[in-house]
Formats: structure tokens, sequence, C-alpha cells
């Protein structure tokens, strides 16, 4: 009801048709309209309706922080995403733009975009009836929504900075980056395309510094790789790690920061018949706790000097030098293990570890994550472990930026059932 109407309806009462409560009915009618006004269901943002599609999506992307990867593990998926998560006023940059449906949703849902591909190569030939480019990009003789759509060809994947920030949104930068490495090269390089997505955002800070853009957003990435798209499945950051996996019968990696939150994960992760190993061991004081809780430690580290300190301390514990890249060198160090405890149970002499702790200096800080990712990497697929959990703060924030997009789904019917 607004204030005009408030204040009728107090005039048509017998007690305000006297000039002297003329005033007093004013003052009401504005009250009470204050009070409406500043009430919590007033004050309460509306929501704007979901469509089905947008359903699974976080409910806005103004509770964006910093910016996110949402990886995608067909075209399908990422198409549904971009009917998710882009909106209406974003300017949208697509690498490895294929010209079909996945540009089709962009320029359907966004303000603006610029889609770059490499130069092709269109052959005439038809195989099996069917013609050799219904794979490819498609070939075009019209323009692709020539509105709001600039498609731009680069002779290869390293051009991709002149395409984007070169007269393209060089002054407004972007909202929103769909990348698909495996349309340009033919393959799914995740680690290629996770630092192209790092090397654009450092280029987008750039060009949005110049912007007269109000209300821009943190950028947003859409990414279809299957390999990434099983890290994201995989990483977890400590504070939200159980002991529970989202994802059965998979080796899961636990991000940790500080001595604290990496011990920490120790009562959740380590059952009592584990072999657990730790790589960069230091003193061993890590290692020593988790062998109160396995079925036995092993406690490795580059200097001979800090192992045989961390053998005096803690002589009831197996420590011996080893690099943590040489996986090969830490399996012998528990065949070593195995010959000096006289374990002859086949069960017992497992190949490989149960749980693998990570510590290893130049790793635990914001830099080396490249280095990081290829380290976990090689001990998951030498050891295949259930679980591997390193103290790094590089990864730490890896695992707040990259969520799959099953997982967005799974969070958001979650949070729409404690509505």
């Amino acid at each position: 009801m607004s204030s005009f109407s408030i204040y009728n309806s107090l005039l048509s009462m017998r007690i305000m048709k006297t000039p002297r409560y003329f005033s007093i009915a004013l003052i009401l009618s504005l009250g009470i309209t204050t009070f409406a006004w500043l009430s919590p269901e007033a004050m309460m943002p509306t929501r704007r309706s979901l469509t089905t599609i947008e359903m699974g999506l976080p409910l806005s992307r103004q509770e964006q922080k910093d910016y996110k990867i949402i990886t995608c593990s067909s075209s399908n998926e990422l198409a549904d995403a971009i009917s998710g998560y882009v909106m209406d006023t974003d300017i949208v940059a697509e690498l490895g733009s294929q010209l079909r449906e996945v540009s089709t949703q962009i320029c359907e849902t966004c303000k603006a975009a610029v889609l770059v591909d490499i130069i092709r190569k269109f052959p005439k030939t038809v195989v099996g009836g069917q013609k050799r480019t219904h794979a490819m990009r498609l070939n075009n003789t019209t323009p692709f929504y020539p509105d709001k759509a600039t498609f731009i060809e680069i002779p290869s994947l390293e051009c991709w900075r002149q395409a984007f920030f070169e007269g393209c949104a060089q002054d407004t930068g972007y909202d929103v980056l769909i990348l698909d490495v495996n349309a340009i090269v033919g393959n799914d390089l995740e680690w290629t395309s996770l630092s192209l997505v790092q090397q654009f955002e450092f280029q987008n800070q750039i060009a949005r510094k110049q912007s007269t853009r109000l209300n821009v957003k943190p950028l947003l990435v859409l990414v279809k790789s299957m390999g990434l798209n099983q890290w994201a499945s995989r990483l977890v950051h400590a504070r939200k790690w159980k002991g529970q996996p989202d994802v059965a019968s998979s080796t899961h990696i636990v991000a940790a920061v500080g001595v604290h939150e990496y011990r920490g994960t120790i009562p959740c992760t380590v059952q009592t018949d584990d072999a657990v190993l730790e790589v960069g061991c230091h003193l061993g004081t890590t290692t020593s706790i988790i062998e109160s809780r396995a079925a036995y430690s092993i406690g490795v580290d580059i200097g001979p000097k800090i192992i045989r300190e961390a053998q005096d301390r803690h002589p009831e514990v197996f420590f011996r030098v080893g690099n943590a890249w040489k996986t090969a060198g830490l399996l012998r160090i528990q065949q070593e293990y195995f010959t000096g405890a006289r374990i002859k149970a086949e069960k017992e002499r497992k190949i490989g570890f149960d749980v693998v702790y990570v510590d290893v200096g130049g790793l635990s800080g914001s830099d080396g994550l490249l280095e990081a990712i290829s380290l976990v990497s090689s001990l998951w697929h030498a050891l295949e472990p259930r679980c591997i959990v390193i103290k790094s703060l590089c990864m730490q924030r890896l695992s707040s930026k990259l969520i799959p997009y099953w997982k967005s789904q799974k969070d958001y019917q979650h949070r729409m059932r404690n509505d």
C-alpha cells in the first residue's frame, strides 16, 4: 500500500475529518510506509525464477568473490552450463569455437562474444555417405550471429592473445571464458588448458583496469576437459575433507595449508590397516603420528642429515633418503622395509601405498602449482593410493577455483532442499 492510499484511508475515518488532524494523518501514513519498506520481507532481495536448464546451478553469479573454473566432461554439459551461468549482460570469449551448439548457446545468451578458432582446411570428400567435415567446425558461408559475435581465425593456438586483446574488448575485458583446447589440438591437454586460463585471467585484469564498465563481475571460466574434470572431482579443500569421498573408487587429493591443517587430516584419512608414505618428512613428527594410527608408515626426505636426525628422534619409524619425483625409488624403499620387517603375508606386502602425505619444500607456498600437479600425478599413477594429502597453498587455491559441473548441480539441489 502506498503512502497516498494510507493517507486517504485515514482521512476517510470520522476522527480525521477536521483540519487539525490532517498533519497527523500524513505523519502516520509516512511512518507506516517506512516501516513496511524496512521490514525483513521487503528488504529481502527478489530471487529470479530459474529455468529448468538452470536447475543445479548457483543462485547468483554475484556470490563469486574470485574467478571460478567450471569443468565439463562433454559439449552437452558445456552448453547446459552456458545456459545457466552466462547472463545477458556478459561479454564472452570462446577459444576453440566450432560455430555449432556451444557457440549458438553463447550467442543466444550473452550480450556480445568473440569466437576464436584456428585456420582450418575443409575437405570436400565424402566417407560412408557423410562429409568428413561433420566433426569439424561448421563451415558457414554466412556471418555467424553478426549482431553479437565476432569470429576470428588464428594460425596457431599461441596467437590467442592477439585475437582476444588486440582490438576486440581490449578496453572492456571479458566476463566469461569458454575454453575447448581439444577442439584446436585434437587432444585433451588439461594442463595446457589450466595454463591458458591463468594467462587469460592475467590479460583480462589488465584490460579491465582500462574499462569504464560498472559492477564488473569476477571472471567465470567454463572449460570442456575430461582430464581437468577428473581433477576437479578429486581435489578437495582440507577444511571440507571428512574422509568420505564424493566419487568412489578413485584417488582423492586433499590440499592443506600449514602444519596444523596438514596433520588434522590424519584422523579421518588414515585407517588401522593402511600403508602410509610421507615424502618430505623432515624431522619425522608427522610420520610418527601416522605410525601410531596405521599398519606402518615410511618417512622419506632428500637430505641424509635430516633423515638421520628423524631416525634418532623416532626409532620406531622407518626413514630413508629418497626423492619425491623418483617414484621407482620410493617403491624400492618399500621393498627394503618389507625385507627388514620380515613381512611374508602377501596381503601385507602390497606394492604401493594406501595414503601418501606430501610436504615438499617449494610447493607449500603460493608458487609452484604446475610442479605440485606434476608430483601429485606421478605419485597418483605410480603408487595408486586411495588418498594423497599435500601441504600446498597453491593447490588449495586451485581446489577453491575448480568446480566440476556435476558437483555444482548437486550443491544447488542441496541448497534448494534447505531453503
